[in-house]
């Protein structure tokens, strides 16, 4: 499940009476999505075997809401399988890692994982190599002497059961979630996208998003799954739509009850249950308009239930009945 959800900035069909339907969203061109399935990645096969072993200039522009995730990897020839070269973001901060016959580490101080796009240069000249991250600082370090990686490099994740890494790492490294674009090697503009490289489930990009979860009508999201319904509840939901009707959240025990379910019905918000004592309960709460909710705008729902058995839903502070 995606942690971002594109903005409605592609115009949208507002008819009186209605929902406001969006028209279409526009896509960042020459963008990569990674992250929707496991082992997501881009791989391309550089021109030269030797070219990152020498003195280059690698440039890469990446954005993301997750905290940890691999950006790139070059993995080490076969004969030196523990050899490698990485950047990654741990903690929301991007950390390259070379190791050769000894490992050398440098990370750069700003938290990155904020859902903007973000330039990182990453230079080698002789031993010295330099990372610098938009206008931050930059971060310097020594390289080993000697460091045997091969031809082929990773984007945004690892396939399956397919590289020369060693397991301890491959292990230790998950995958990234967002989006890459304006990779260069050398200042030379290589293609995410193009045939000449090999992409692995990647999608396409938005200009903008938000934090969020975006539900196209087929989708569903499992948050906890044992959770329990008891006689105390706080719930709080902030939801987008230009739909009157849909699940937003569902929970049932497998004698169907206790159960709590939160939907939208013909223009309503509806919350419905049984707390477990076969006593069902139903309150909605609706606006001024019957398509005052799907508007394609946000709209706040918290729910409460006591111990003495008072439900209290709220809709935009509007109280239900």
């Amino acid at each position: 499940m995606a942690a971002t959800m594109p903005t409605h900035e592609g115009g949208a069909l507002g008819v009186a009476g209605g929902c406001r339907k969006v028209s279409s969203y526009s896509l960042q061109p020459a963008a990569v999505k990674f992250g929707d399935t496991p082992n997501t990645h881009v791989q391309m096969n550089l021109r030269k075997r030797a070219v990152l072993q020498k003195n280059y200039t690698l440039e890469l522009h990446f954005r993301t809401y997750y905290p940890d995730g691999l950006i790139f990897i070059v993995p080490g020839t076969p004969q030196k399988r523990m050899h490698y070269m990485m950047g990654a973001l741990r903690n929301g901060r991007l950390q390259i890692v070379v190791k050769g016959r000894r490992k050398t580490e440098m990370t750069a101080q700003a938290v990155l994982n904020d859902g903007a796009w973000h330039h990182m240069i990453l230079e080698k000249e002789d031993r010295k190599m330099t990372l610098s991250v938009d206008s931050i600082d930059p971060e310097k370090t020594k390289t080993p002497k000697k460091m045997n990686i091969g031809p082929i490099i990773y984007l945004g994740g690892i396939p399956e059961g397919a590289t020369t890494l060693p397991e301890s790492l491959v292990s230790k490294l998950p995958s990234f979630k967002g989006c890459m674009q304006g990779m260069k090697l050398n200042g030379h503009m290589e293609d995410l996208v193009g045939d000449k490289v090999k992409s692995h489930k990647v999608g396409q990009c938005f200009p903008q998003v938000e934090r969020g979860s975006y539900f196209p009508g087929d989708a569903y999201a499992i948050y906890e799954k044992k959770f329990n319904v008891g006689n105390l509840l706080e719930l709080e939901l902030e939801f987008r739509t230009s739909e009157m009707n849909g699940i937003l959240l569902s929970v049932s025990q497998p004698e169907n009850y206790p159960s709590l379910s939160l939907e939208l019905h013909n223009g309503k918000v509806v919350m419905q249950g049984d707390m477990g004592d076969r006593r069902p309960f139903v309150v909605e709460q609706a606006l001024h308009s019957q398509f005052g909710l799907c508007d394609n705008r946000w709209h706040r729902i918290e729910a409460s239930l006591t111990d003495n058995d008072q439900l209290t839903l709220r809709v935009d502070q509007q109280l239900g009945q």
